[in-house]
């Protein structure tokens, strides 16, 4: 049926989910979760400060000198860094929704313009503020 007016695709007026709900498989994983009893953020924040403890810790070598506990290349450094931040970016979605910014912008009427005109009443001033 092709050519007939509205029975093509495209939005309709109230069709689809309502806006903020949830789709049917989140409100599954939630129930999951919470039967599982695991809470995601607070195993991030586990880690989080699992990673900055292992990192943190030191001990006293045979000449006396502080070194950390666990020697890491720095390859394994940087992957340690790069899990730690993405945990980090994982909990601010929880924290923080996107903020739409908004332009506003002002009409400017051309009927109150004010010109200034700088002049100099003689060529030593203008050389006095070329010099500085």
């Amino acid at each position: 049926m092709a050519g007939v007016k509205g029975r093509s695709g495209g939005a309709r007026k109230g069709a689809g989910r309502p806006k903020g709900s949830k789709n049917i498989n989140s409100q599954d994983s939630v129930k999951k979760l919470e039967e599982l009893k695991f809470d995601p953020i607070r195993e991030m924040i586990t880690q989080i400060e699992t990673i900055d403890k292992q990192l943190k810790e030191t001990y006293v070598g045979k000449d006396g000198q502080v070194m950390p506990c666990l020697r890491l290349g720095s390859g394994a450094h940087a992957q340690i860094m790069a899990t730690r931040g993405t945990l980090i970016n994982n909990l601010m979605r929880y924290a923080y929704r996107p903020v739409v910014e908004k332009v506003q912008t002002e009409e400017v009427s051309d009927s109150n313009t004010m010109m200034i005109n700088f002049t100099f009443d003689s060529e030593k001033e203008l050389d006095e503020d070329a010099d500085t």
